[in-house]
């Protein structure tokens, strides 16, 4: 072999280096391993959600005078005043438990950029579980501890970031070893996999409440410690995004100099000192995101409003229970329907348009995303109207079907942004979304149960007032996504004039 000046001092990297191939090597486990602990986890918050709900107001009509109540039956506190503290409880404890995954998102999304995402996630699980047998306690020693001590639980949570970091992890580690063509279409399976929790857990949890609402609260939380205990097995999907960077040759002074200090640090600097480090690093890397992304900014407000669906769920446990007189148990039941068309919008009818808007019309990923978004936003806004507005139970299911589309429009806003993000803020992408989420559900918890406890007051139809509020969220998300404009550069289409296209989407 000849060597002279232009011979490369290192080697090309061998097919067994490339970044697909270790993407391809960890996505099957990666994606098993996201999907199984998902489902686990949502079926285990949502039988601790619904249990806990209903022992707090046990507990609320044990401490209310006796006029009060609706009847001796404790299990059938109906009561304007025991409902209206229940509502407001509810909307605080969201509050509440926003809070420490807005403090702890961006470091713990450093930290997830440095030491991987594994181990972020591991320690945000580990803080739930935590949260959630302090809740147990409170519970259980109602002569000490008021329902209202239950706020104080999310000061565990600041051990990982809460929920908000778990799910950002979970999206990055996706993001790390799925191609960006077919990264919209496994987001969709995966929001179907949150679907199929739901579509399982509401009967489950319904059945075991009829026999005691403890023993579904802790089998709640024992799901949640084997979720934890799963996430050991995952690969870190960190490694697939270095070597990626490595190669491309943009990053591997920063990857290394990333090391070393971090060495230096550990070395020679106390935790504290490490931390106020990492919080000043993380502060310029946020400077820098929201510099070279500022078009994206607006776009990603959007979630804000979107974030309105999450608080639902409860809100229609006790919406249902007492606009129809239904128990605990009965509401649960009624969660299999809002489920289940979660579930059909996730695997068959967005994903079937998704392929028909790239076969058929030729649509680029990034358009594709923009016009289901859109479309799922518009659907979103009817389904809240008409539960609000529902005179039977029946009207009311067909809202929760036509509301269930809105579930994909999330999903296509993460995926729209993760391909227009660069590569190497894709971790940070997720948490800044996370963060955003969190920060609507700060706004919507006490909002919406304002708006129930104000609704049960005035009586009448007036209790569908908290989804009249959830149908202007979803229209104020829809009007931002019908204002972002696709690049040019990245519309992209293989049929027909990209920009009449475009123009057409917004006319």
């Amino acid at each position: 072999m000849v060597v002279n000046e232009q011979t490369p001092l290192l080697a090309a990297p061998t097919p067994a280096t490339r970044p697909e191939d270790l993407a391809a090597a960890y996505r099957r486990t990666v994606l098993i391993l996201c999907f199984v602990v998902i489902i686990i986890i949502e079926i285990g918050a949502s039988f601790f959600a619904m249990a806990s709900t209903a022992v707090a107001e046990r507990n609320i009509c044990l401490e209310e005078p006796q006029d009060l109540r609706d009847g001796e039956d404790y299990g059938d506190c109906k009561g304007t005043a025991v409902q209206g503290r229940l509502a407001m409880l509810q909307g605080w404890q969201m509050t509440t438990e926003c809070l420490p995954g807005i403090i702890g998102a961006i470091p713990y999304g450093l930290l997830a950029d440095q030491w991987g995402r594994r181990p972020v996630i591991i320690l945000s699980l580990t803080g739930n579980i935590l949260s959630m047998m302090f809740i147990v306690v409170v519970l259980y020693i109602p002569s000490i501890f008021s329902p209202e001590a239950m706020l104080a639980a999310p000061v565990f949570t600041l051990i990982g970031g809460s929920t908000m970091v778990t799910s950002a992890m979970a999206y990055t580690m996706i993001a790390d070893i799925v191609p960006v063509d077919d990264r919209a279409t496994v987001f969709f399976q995966f929001g179907a996999a949150f679907a199929v929790a739901e579509l399982v857990s509401g009967p489950m949890a319904g059945a075991i409440m009829m026999k005691s609402n403890w023993l579904c609260m802790l089998l709640g939380l024992g799901l949640w410690i084997v979720a934890t205990l799963l996430c050991f097995l995952a690969p870190e999907t960190l490694r697939v995004r270095r070597l990626a960077e490595q190669l491309a040759g943009n990053s591997t002074e920063t990857v290394e100099s990333t090391e070393t200090g971090a060495n230096r640090v550990r070395d020679h600097q106390s935790l504290l000192a490490q931390t106020v480090h990492q919080i000043r690093c993380g502060a310029a890397e946020v400077r820098e995101f929201g510099v070279h992304n500022r078009g994206l900014m607006f776009l990603m407000l959007s979630l804000v409003f979107v974030v309105l669906s999450k608080f639902v769920q409860i809100l229609l446990l006790q919406f249902t229970r007492k606009k129809f007189n239904w128990s605990w148990s009965q509401a649960a039941f009624l969660l299999t329907i809002r489920s289940g068309s979660n579930l059909a919008s996730s695997l068959i009818i967005l994903p079937a348009i998704s392929k028909l808007l790239t076969l058929k019309f030729s649509f680029s990923p990034v358009v594709k995303d923009a016009f289901i978004a859109r479309a799922t936003g518009i659907a979103g806004v009817f389904g809240a109207l008409m539960i609000a507005f529902a005179p039977d139970p029946f009207t009311l299911s067909f809202g929760l079907v036509v509301f269930g589309l809105a579930g994909g429009m999330a999903v296509a806003i993460r995926s729209l942004l993760n391909a227009l993000v660069e590569s190497h803020h894709v971790g940070m992408l997720n948490t800044v979304l996370s963060l955003l989420e969190q920060a609507g559900l700060m706004v919507a918890g006490p909002l919406f149960s304002k708006a129930l406890k104000t609704g049960i007051q005035l009586g009448g139809g007036w209790i569908g007032l908290p989804f009249l509020v959830a149908a202007v969220y979803m229209a104020v998300a829809t009007g931002i996504v019908f204002m972002f404009r696709v690049p040019k550069s990245m519309r992209g289409y293989t049929g027909g004039d990209s920009e009449d296209e475009e123009e057409r989407l917004h006319s």
